[in-house]
């Protein structure tokens, strides 16, 4: 098979008849090394580090060591080979990993990886972190609901026990409760009330904090008609070379579920532009919409995307002055907000709030159906004590008209964009220690980077939301790390 047989079309239209073990799925993987002598073969490798990753081994040294300390019961359920005169089998080395790392054509192994987690996603369906967090507060509900009815069956025989008293203790206590919501309904008149589709009950409002009506809010954990797609780019700084710039790669994913789609490793000589084109030409986007930072707001993306049958969303900025400039002379100000959404927590207050209109005539930009102003109000507590109230305004243009893409699902679109770029790439710089990480071979920081999407995709399929958490779990079970592989010692 051809080295670019494969591409991202296979990760995000998974074919049900292709095969589903991992082994399978890395055996399309062609080997540049002479036959003769090999020991290793490049899924046993990949799947050690894989591996290892999950364990949290986060260098090449680490995850050497990590594979030669390992029983014999789980080098074989990695692939590793026995050795002809020992008769035990053993675990590639760290130079093995390293030299592996930067022979293999990483582009086509990052599809392969992210194929097989779309094909296991698709088979056993990944919930969102929103959805997961929504299971646990069912679950927490229902165990509050069970307590409070037999407190409340307690609360019943005490009143009858109480019942024999006399009368002036009972008058006492009713006088009491009186007082309480008394006070209760005094605090309450200090406090602002929350709009629909807030789940944090009371909270104090600041004056300066913004306010709207309580029609145009909505859910802040909104799930949009259209699937969200996201690219951006990163960089692996710990493997910055003297003189030169740090590796760049270009990463793909779905906002919902936060799975990595495909990943491209970006050219010293040029930038993410001349990459993200090529990878959509390969893509299904049939129902879904690409969402893309300032610097992807392309014309040629936007035919790209448009030839494939799905949408886009660009944010407009300085670097497009003549489109900023068309959507900077609307008048905002007689547009009313159709859709906003308001958060409380981690000591601070957060309200989004999204104007729509027809997009302006005359720009360069084909098919674009919608313009829309979206401010975000954050309101804190500096070192003083004092609140400070914080806005951020954005131009967006987008290709979904009014009847595919509401107000409320831009601003989702918007919001699961950036929600799902910060949560995958502080993962990587800080859990997986990416950005510390000074593997600086050729090939070797691409290659830490697609070890580190194809853990990050097996834990969250597994629906994991706690990834440094799970991880120092992981790290004392191989028939765990093995599990979430999908692979068993037999």
């Amino acid at each position: 098979m051809p080295v670019q047989s494969v591409t991202a079309a296979h990760v995000l239209s998974p074919d049900p008849a292709a095969p589903a073990s991992l082994w399978q799925w890395l055996g399309r993987l062609p080997d540049p090394r002479d036959p003769r002598g090999v020991r290793f073969t490049l899924p046993c490798v990949i799947a050690i580090s894989i591996a290892a990753r999950l364990a949290g081994c986060d260098s090449f040294t680490a995850a050497g060591e990590w594979a030669a300390s390992r029983p014999q019961r789980v080098l074989e359920a990695l692939g590793c080979p026995r050795h002809k005169r020992a008769g035990v089998r053993v675990a590639p080395s760290e130079k093995t990993i390293r030299r592996v790392a930067g022979l293999i054509d990483h582009d086509l192994a990052d599809d392969l990886l992210c194929g097989h987690a779309a094909e296991l996603a698709a088979a056993g369906g990944v919930l969102s972190p929103a959805q997961l967090q929504e299971q646990r507060r069912d679950t927490a509900r229902k165990a509050k609901a069970k307590a409070r009815k037999a407190r409340d069956k307690a609360r019943k025989a005490a009143k009858k026990a109480r019942a024999v008293r006399g009368r002036s203790q009972k008058q006492a206590r009713k006088a009491a409760k009186r007082e309480r919501k008394a006070a209760a309904a005094a605090i309450a008149g200090g406090r602002a009330k929350l709009p629909a589709g807030s789940a944090f009950g009371r909270v104090p409002v600041p004056a300066g904090h913004p306010v709207f009506p309580a029609a145009a809010y909505g859910d802040p954990r909104r799930v949009p008609a259209l699937r969200g797609l996201g690219a951006d780019g990163k960089a692996s700084r710990g493997a910055k070379v003297n003189g030169q710039e740090a590796p760049q790669h270009l990463g793909f994913f779905w906002h919902g579920t936060r799975l990595n789609a495909a990943q491209r490793a970006v050219d010293r000589k040029t930038n993410e532009t001349t990459v993200i084109g090529p990878v959509i030409d390969g893509m299904d986007l049939a129902g879904v919409c690409l969402t893309v930072d300032a610097l992807h707001s392309l014309a040629d993306l936007n035919r790209r995307v448009l030839a494939r049958g799905g949408h886009v969303i660009f944010v407009i900025k300085g670097n497009q002055p003549r489109t900023y400039q068309a959507l900077d002379a609307i008048a905002w100000e007689q547009v009313p907000v159709t859709a906003a959404t308001f958060e409380a927590g981690r000591g601070r207050i957060e309200t989004r709030s999204i104007q729509v209109t027809a997009a302006p005539a005359g720009l360069k930009y084909p098919g674009m159906q919608q313009a829309a102003l979206i401010e975000r109000y954050t309101t804190l507590k500096d070192r003083k004590g004092t609140s400070i109230t914080r806005s951020e305004t954005v131009l967006i243009l987008t290709t979904a008209s009014p009847g595919q893409a509401s107000p409320a699902d831009l601003l989702a679109l918007n919001r699961g964009h950036w929600a799902a770029t910060e949560t995958t790439h502080y993962i990587r710089d800080v859990d997986m220690k990416e950005d510390s990480s000074r593997a600086r071979a050729p090939g070797a920081a691409r290659f830490m980077a697609t070890v580190s999407n194809a853990a990050l995709n097996l834990l969250r399929i597994h629906g994991v939301t706690n990834i440094a958490a799970e991880r120092r779990r992981l790290n004392g079970s191989d028939r765990k790390i093995l599990k979430r592989m999908g692979l068993s010692t037999g």
